[in-house]
């Protein structure tokens, strides 16, 4: 099969879950959430396969374009967030991320392209970068979304509308166990991330000839790295927990997603001429 139609193909299906997770949060009777991760985590697999063939024949990871980048943020997202969704008792986690995921992959659908690996992203700090920056990233997601249950949760205690019945379809975890899932998330993201940082300062010593570059990407990478340090401060050294850490969390995401897109749209700066994260 060729490998463009296998990722485009890839792409209707991410959307196809996505769809289900909005008739899942809708009418949690008709779909459950624990199919939806299922489903994602089938189709993350299917993705991977697909990031491989290209990698084989273009000579290197996928990061030629801004949609390669936003491709491999969703399958970093898609594995964070099935591993999570197939736990018990952890609530429309799966179904929320599969939605950011269907909107990200959109771009793919629409413009697929295969370009040779350019010499200069042919390095071996660059899939360690790659890798590690997404998937701290996706981690940090999820926790942005294990940080929204909580608040909806707590929302529903407050009104005594809370059903706490085995099996139910509006059954959410305690405050306690989304709290500190959210916590953990945190705990393995921020290293993943630190790591990413590092690998892609080398990258730019070799490539660039600095350490650091003041533009879009870099700042946008270094404002996410600061959040997550914000956050654990509050966590782990002040005590914080509960609502006002969820609320953080949450604004946090959300004001990085908005970046993200942002910035991988309009390719401004150094990074958004070489197409690289």
């Amino acid at each position: 099969m060729n490998i463009l139609l296998a990722h485009r193909i890839v792409a209707v299906l991410y959307v196809m879950i996505g769809l289900a997770s909005l008739v899942s949060l809708i009418r949690p009777a008709r779909v459950a959430h624990r199919t939806i991760a299922a489903a994602l985590a089938s189709t993350a697999a299917a993705h991977l396969l697909v990031i491989v063939a290209i990698s084989i024949q273009t000579g290197g990871l996928p990061v030629t374009n801004i949609r390669d980048d936003f491709s491999l943020f969703a399958f970093a997202a898609a594995v964070v967030a099935s591993i999570i969704g197939l736990r018990p008792r952890v609530g429309p986690v799966a179904p929320l991320a599969s939605i950011l995921v269907a909107g990200l992959m959109v771009f793919v659908f629409v413009e697929v392209t295969e370009q040779p690996m350019p010499p200069r992203l042919q390095s071996g700090w660059l899939p360690v970068h790659i890798a590690t920056a997404f998937f701290g990233d996706a981690l940090f997601l999820t926790a942005g979304i294990v940080s929204l249950l909580y608040l909806v949760q707590e929302r529903r205690l407050k009104r005594r509308k809370a059903k706490f019945v085995p099996d139910g379809p509006y059954r959410l975890p305690p405050l306690e166990v989304l709290d500190q899932l959210s916590l953990r998330l945190l705990q393995f993201g921020f290293p993943l991330l630190t790591i990413g940082l590092l690998t892609g300062s080398l990258y730019g010593r070799q490539y660039w000839g600095s350490y650091w570059i003041w533009d879009g990407k870099n700042t946008l990478a270094l404002i996410i790295w600061l959040l997550y340090a914000v956050l654990l401060h509050f966590r782990l050294s002040i005590g914080w927990r509960g609502r006002r850490v969820a609320y953080l969390t949450v604004i946090g995401v959300f004001a990085t997603l908005v970046s993200m897109v942002g910035v991988n749209l309009a390719q401004v700066g150094t990074h958004g001429k070489d197409y690289l994260l």
